[in-house]
């Protein structure tokens, strides 16, 4: 899961947190694409969600060790 990357990631790691980009990037994608259909505008907040995710590290919650959840979250209320 994303626990030891995220702990890594909080301490300013750059990698770990690469690490969990490539690893929920195409899921965040998928759902930004049924919040957002214009490509370019689901692109652009997949980057925000992401963004928002490092900007605001040491308050992200895992749910069952995995980042996911919060990312899906935030991906919608960035959509909207």
């Amino acid at each position: 899961m994303d626990s030891g990357d995220w702990a890594m990631a909080l301490e300013g790691d750059g990698e770990a947190f690469g690490r969990v980009f490539d690893r929920h990037r195409h899921r965040v994608q998928r759902h930004c694409m049924r919040l957002v259909p214009v490509d370019t505008d689901a692109a652009d907040t997949v980057a925000i969600v992401f963004l928002e995710a490092w900007r605001n590290r040491a308050r992200v919650r895992l749910v069952d060790g995995s980042l996911l959840p919060w990312l899906l979250v935030t991906a919608t209320n960035v959509a909207r």
